[in-house]
Protein backbone atom coordinates (compact mmCIF):
# COMPACT_ATOMS: atom_id res chain seq x y z
CA UNK A 1 0.00 0.00 0.00
CA UNK A 2 1.13 3.41 -0.87
CA UNK A 3 1.66 6.35 1.75
CA UNK A 4 1.20 9.63 0.65
CA UNK A 5 2.32 12.92 2.97
CA UNK A 6 0.40 16.11 1.73
CA UNK A 7 2.36 19.39 1.67
CA UNK A 8 1.07 23.17 0.73
CA UNK A 9 4.56 24.66 -0.34
CA UNK A 10 5.40 28.44 -0.13
CA UNK A 11 4.56 30.91 -3.08
CA UNK A 12 2.61 27.74 -4.98
CA UNK A 13 3.80 25.04 -6.78
CA UNK A 14 6.89 25.99 -9.11
CA UNK A 15 9.43 23.74 -10.55
CA UNK A 16 12.07 25.79 -7.76
CA UNK A 17 9.17 24.76 -4.79
CA UNK A 18 9.11 21.83 -5.47
CA UNK A 19 13.16 21.22 -5.79
CA UNK A 20 13.45 23.20 -2.59
CA UNK A 21 10.94 20.58 -1.19
CA UNK A 22 13.16 17.79 -2.43
CA UNK A 23 15.91 19.16 -0.01
CA UNK A 24 14.01 20.15 2.65
CA UNK A 25 12.59 16.58 3.40
CA UNK A 26 15.44 14.85 2.19
CA UNK A 27 14.25 12.81 -0.61
CA UNK A 28 15.59 10.20 -2.56
CA UNK A 29 15.20 8.21 -5.90
CA UNK A 30 13.07 5.39 -4.15
CA UNK A 31 10.39 8.55 -3.14
CA UNK A 32 7.83 10.68 -5.53
CA UNK A 33 6.00 13.70 -5.76
CA UNK A 34 2.80 13.52 -7.13
CA UNK A 35 0.98 16.90 -8.44
CA UNK A 36 -2.51 17.55 -8.71
CA UNK A 37 -3.65 17.25 -12.56
CA UNK A 38 -3.91 21.14 -12.61
CA UNK A 39 -0.68 21.52 -10.95
CA UNK A 40 0.82 18.92 -13.18
CA UNK A 41 -0.17 21.51 -16.24
CA UNK A 42 1.54 24.48 -14.44
CA UNK A 43 4.63 22.78 -14.08
CA UNK A 44 4.77 22.01 -17.79
CA UNK A 45 3.81 25.07 -18.93
CA UNK A 46 6.47 26.90 -16.56
CA UNK A 47 8.89 24.11 -17.68
CA UNK A 48 8.32 24.72 -21.50
CA UNK A 49 8.36 28.78 -21.09
CA UNK A 50 11.67 28.40 -19.55
CA UNK A 51 13.50 25.88 -21.30
CA UNK A 52 11.80 26.28 -24.58
CA UNK A 53 11.54 22.85 -24.56
CA UNK A 54 8.59 20.29 -24.25
CA UNK A 55 9.13 18.19 -20.81
CA UNK A 56 10.15 14.68 -20.74
CA UNK A 57 7.96 11.93 -19.56
CA UNK A 58 8.65 10.81 -17.27
CA UNK A 59 9.88 13.80 -15.34
CA UNK A 60 12.55 13.23 -12.80
CA UNK A 61 13.44 16.09 -10.70
CA UNK A 62 17.23 16.16 -8.68
CA UNK A 63 16.50 11.96 -9.41
CA UNK A 64 12.99 12.00 -8.03
CA UNK A 65 9.79 10.86 -9.63
CA UNK A 66 7.12 13.96 -10.58
CA UNK A 67 4.02 12.75 -11.54
CA UNK A 68 0.59 13.77 -11.86
CA UNK A 69 -2.18 12.52 -9.93
CA UNK A 70 -4.51 10.24 -11.68
CA UNK A 71 -6.85 9.14 -8.61
CA UNK A 72 -7.63 12.36 -7.28
CA UNK A 73 -5.93 12.30 -4.28
CA UNK A 74 -3.62 15.13 -3.87
CA UNK A 75 -6.01 18.43 -3.58
CA UNK A 76 -4.97 21.34 -5.65
CA UNK A 77 -2.13 23.42 -4.62
CA UNK A 78 -0.58 20.69 -2.62
CA UNK A 79 1.98 18.08 -3.53
CA UNK A 80 1.83 14.52 -2.33
CA UNK A 81 5.06 12.86 -1.27
CA UNK A 82 5.00 9.03 -1.73
CA UNK A 83 7.24 7.71 0.56
CA UNK A 84 7.21 4.31 0.55
CA UNK A 85 9.44 3.41 3.80
CA UNK A 86 7.11 5.95 6.28
CA UNK A 87 4.98 4.57 8.43
CA UNK A 88 2.86 8.26 9.56
CA UNK A 89 1.90 9.07 5.98
CA UNK A 90 -1.88 8.54 4.96
CA UNK A 91 -2.51 5.23 3.20
CA UNK A 92 -4.34 6.32 -0.17
CA UNK A 93 -7.22 4.42 -0.06
CA UNK A 94 -8.35 6.47 3.16
CA UNK A 95 -7.21 10.09 1.56
CA UNK A 96 -10.87 12.14 1.44
CA UNK A 97 -10.47 15.23 -0.94
CA UNK A 98 -13.33 17.13 -2.12
CA UNK A 99 -14.01 17.90 -5.69
CA UNK A 100 -12.35 21.14 -6.89
CA UNK A 101 -14.42 23.26 -8.95
CA UNK A 102 -12.17 25.50 -11.04
CA UNK A 103 -13.62 28.49 -12.78
CA UNK A 104 -13.28 30.26 -15.58
CA UNK A 105 -10.71 32.41 -14.39
CA UNK A 106 -8.65 29.07 -13.90
CA UNK A 107 -9.10 29.50 -9.60
CA UNK A 108 -10.93 26.92 -7.42
CA UNK A 109 -14.52 28.11 -6.35
CA UNK A 110 -15.11 27.49 -2.91
CA UNK A 111 -18.59 27.50 -1.40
Amino acid sequence: MNNIQLHSLKGGITIKAIRDSILDFKLNENDSIILNSWNFDDIVIEYRETYQESISVPFFLLRILIKEDNEKIVPLNKIGINNPGDNNAIPTPFVNVPDVVIGVDGEPITN
